[in-house]
């Protein structure tokens, strides 16, 4: 579900995020903790659920409004399937903007980096997302992506977090539209996934 956050919990989520990126540096994983389960709070007053990562032990979980416990636990070797919408640009750098439920979340997010691909593509597409340890923010990737006649699309794309380990396969197919150069486009490159909400 998507949030608006009024003015003062915008500020009180960008003070949060300043702190969590300061223990961050510092190599701090307690105030990291801190940080994001204090900005959690917050979110909490505009959703039902929120993740919930522990940065102290590893994993994370997801935490509901109504009694603040944990609710569903995401440790260990996750496979769930997606559904993803996705605007991109590539001209060697890339740019996205992306919308994915999955796990009965919607995440909006934005991505940039490199991949070495030349062209623009819109794409609705679904599968089964194979993870392991949480979140992939700052990746390096690896993937392909296959046109199926005229508006047809199969993609597969492993991504492990550069900081973290954490890592993600996705193996999927749907529709969309590219102006990719050639009819199999495979890429590697680098990456960061801001989400939004």
């Amino acid at each position: 579900m998507g949030r608006l956050f009024n003015a003062g919990d915008r500020y009180s989520i960008k003070q949060y995020e300043s702190q969590w990126s300061k223990a961050k540096l510092a190599g701090d994983t307690y105030g990291m903790q801190a940080a994001h389960d204090a900005a959690n709070q917050v979110r909490l007053k505009y959703a039902d659920a929120v993740k919930r990562v522990d940065f102290v032990n590893g994993g994370s979980s997801y935490v509901s409004k109504t009694n603040n416990v944990t609710i569903q636990e995401k440790d260990g070797l996750i496979s769930e399937t997606y559904v993803k919408g996705e605007i991109a640009v590539s001209l060697i750098a890339n740019v996205g903007l992306m919308a994915k439920i999955q796990g009965g979340q919607l995440e909006i997010g934005f991505s940039y980096g490199t991949n070495g691909k030349f062209g623009a593509s819109c794409s609705l597409t679904g599968g089964v997302s194979t993870s392991y340890g949480g979140k992939v923010v700052n990746s390096a990737d690896i993937g392909s992506s296959v046109k199926i006649l005229k508006f047809g699309i199969a993609e597969q794309k492993f991504s492990i977090d550069t900081t973290t380990g954490n890592w993600v396969n996705i193996i999927g197919a749907g529709i969309g539209v590219s102006t990719d150069f050639i009819p199999f486009n495979g890429e590697a490159g680098l990456s960061h996934e801001s989400i939004f909400f």
